[in-house]
């Protein structure tokens, strides 16, 4: 009887995700959390790791100030820093955040040690 119940109390959760699968064919997310890993020396002593927040429509105007992206405006990374003039945030744009360059132009095709330097 115990058995009978739970089934029939399933089959309507089961029904619920089937129709949320087949309605959400197709879906677009507009933010990423970027789990990062600390490397060298200090990964060694400290390999908690680091994450932050991209999103794809909120671009930084200012490091501590965001607004809607321009078209053609890859979106801004937020992360959480301590001791930066009282902030607790600090708003990235994508590319600097990744490569260290301004423009996507100047991304270099492979980095070595040397280039990094």
């Amino acid at each position: 009887m115990l058995l009978l119940r739970k089934r029939r109390t399933m089959v309507p959760v089961f029904l619920a995700l089937a129709v949320l699968a087949i309605c959400s064919s197709h879906s677009h997310a507009q933010a990423a959390l970027l789990m990062e890993e600390p490397y060298g020396f200090f990964g060694a002593l400290n390999p908690t790791g680091h994450t932050a927040i991209y999103f794809e429509h909120i671009c930084a105007e200012t490091p501590v100030r965001l607004r809607r992206c321009a078209p053609g405006e890859f979106g801004s990374v937020i992360s959480r820093y301590q001791g930066i003039d009282g902030y607790d945030w600090v708003a990235i744009p994508l590319v600097p955040y990744l490569y260290s360059v301004e423009n996507a132009s100047e991304v270099p095709a492979r980095a070595d040690r040397k280039k990094v330097a």
